[in-house]
């Protein structure tokens, strides 16, 4: 059963939150724009509409005049014309003669309030239905001998006003919209490049494999210092519990060692001397046990010693090819001795590799010994060691029992064995070691079933120029 990797409970998504709070202040800021473009062309068509209707009074005033005890107001077409526009724009006027209408609309009048005014005064207004803008101004003009107050009232419609307040709107909805679409954009280009380290961080803790707990080195922001600080702390303790456990499981591996050293060696000399058949054959499976005993020791502290050193020590450069003569040279007797013939052939110069010195020795006698323990007597076993320029491969070939059935792969676990393997002293250690050996230095160990028969193990490693 494949099992899923722990997914801690969610609090939802930074990169959502970080977008979302862009968006609501692109909104804001959208908003708040519109509003002000809105405001302002509002105030200015209102303040040109009061400049036009001032200078339409002035012009009117202008144009007052006396004769005699009649006053004389001539409505100059200047005035108007000031007031034309596209709209269509309706204009309403009212001049007065201390308080008497002399022309214009009779019923339409300013506040009482603005009569005291020396200045014009702009205004809105309401007359007949329409929503209109007005400007008052009080002069005076001479009657006979004495100067008479005199009150001159424009208005004028807002449909210009309107109109040119709805195109600068539609505008300000143009530009707020682009404004609300860059906060959009830059939120999450902003977002992404702020959660990048994150992901870095996270890529290359992901990257890791399951025996790699190396501190976190990789460059980050202020901000994720106490994370990654914390991480590495973490790793630390960690490192530091597997190692005494792996230190533990070696010791105690010696420690047994020895006494099943003692109880082998008491075993074969009693097989020796004992007469009897029934006991010769009792022996012998105590010397089975021992033997497959000592063997699980002398793997456990093998694997110890590998996992130990598979992340603290320093690599340097090995010359793969003579450290498989060296174990060519060591596993040749125990071959002999089953009269099994071993043969080495290399191709190519160069088989330079960066790793661990006991390692790579640990991990090719482990590999020649477990096609040595599972060969029967009179075949050959085939080492090639060859590359091609990437990385440099130990393919070794027997013509014994081979992996069974299933997949092969699963070998590489610890304590797996295959299916044919009874009678023969094995632990399924041997070449977990191999593969945690080819995993830490970036190579790969693969099996498979050789077509004539037996097993063919192709051990890589990266080439190290």
């Amino acid at each position: 059963m494949v099992r899923k990797p722990y997914a801690a409970p969610s609090a939802g998504s930074i990169h959502r939150r970080m977008v979302l709070s862009h968006l609501a202040l692109g909104a804001l800021a959208s908003l708040c724009l519109f509003l002000a473009i809105r405001f302002v062309a509002f105030q200015t068509a209102e303040a040109t509409q009061d400049n036009l209707l001032r200078a339409a009074a002035n012009a009117i005033g202008e144009q007052i005049s006396s004769s005699g005890e009649e006053v004389i107001v001539k409505l100059p077409h200047s005035a108007f014309a000031i007031l034309e526009t596209p709209s269509q724009d309706r204009i309403f006027y009212n001049v007065r003669l201390n308080g008497v209408s002399i022309t214009g609309y009779e019923d339409f009048l300013p506040p009482e309030e603005t009569s005291r005014l020396r200045e014009p005064f702009a205004f809105a207004a309401s007359y007949r239905g329409f929503d209109l803008r007005a400007v008052v101004l009080n002069t005076s003009a001479p009657v006979g001998s004495e100067q008479q107050a005199v009150s001159i009232l424009v208005a004028q419609t807002q449909y210009a006003q309107g109109e040119v307040a709805d195109r600068f709107a539609a505008w300000a909805i143009l530009i707020s919209a682009g404004i609300f679409l860059g906060f959009a954009v830059l939120g999450v280009l902003a977002t992404s490049s702020a959660l990048r380290p994150l992901h870095r961080v996270t890529e290359a803790v992901a990257r890791r494999g399951p025996n790699d707990l190396r501190p976190l080195k990789h460059p980050t922001p202020v901000e994720l210092t106490p994370l990654t600080s914390a991480l590495n702390e973490f790793i630390r303790r960690l490192r530091h519990s597997l190692r005494r456990t792996e230190t533990f499981i070696a010791e105690a591996a010696h420690h047994i060692r020895t006494p099943l050293s003692t109880v082998q060696t008491e075993t074969e000399i009693a097989l020796r001397n004992s007469p009897d058949d029934a006991t010769r054959k009792v022996l012998r499976k105590i010397l089975f046990s021992v033997e497959e005993s000592a063997r699980s020791a002398s793997q456990l502290l093998a694997y110890a010693t590998v996992t130990q050193r598979s992340d603290s020590t320093p690599l340097e450069r090995v010359d793969l090819r003579a450290k498989v003569q060296e174990a060519y040279d060591a596993l040749y007797p125990t071959a002999d001795l089953k009269d099994i013939d071993i043969q080495l052939q290399t191709e190519g110069e160069g088989f330079d590799i960066q790793g661990d010195v006991l390692m790579i020795e640990i991990s090719l006698r482990n590999l020649i010994d477990n096609a040595i323990k599972y060969s029967p007597p009179d075949t050959t076993i085939s080492l090639h060691l060859s590359s091609d320029g990437d990385q440099h491969c130990l393919t070794v070939r027997d013509q014994g029992r081979g992996l069974g059935q299933g997949d092969p792969q699963k070998l590489l676990d610890r304590f797996q064995r295959g299916s044919d393997t009874a009678g023969i002293v094995g632990t399924g250690m041997g070449l977990a070691i191999v593969n945690e050996v080819a995993r830490s230095h970036g190579g790969q160990l693969s099996l498979k079933n050789n077509k004539e028969g037996g097993a063919c193990a192709n051990l890589c490693f990266p080439n190290f120029p």
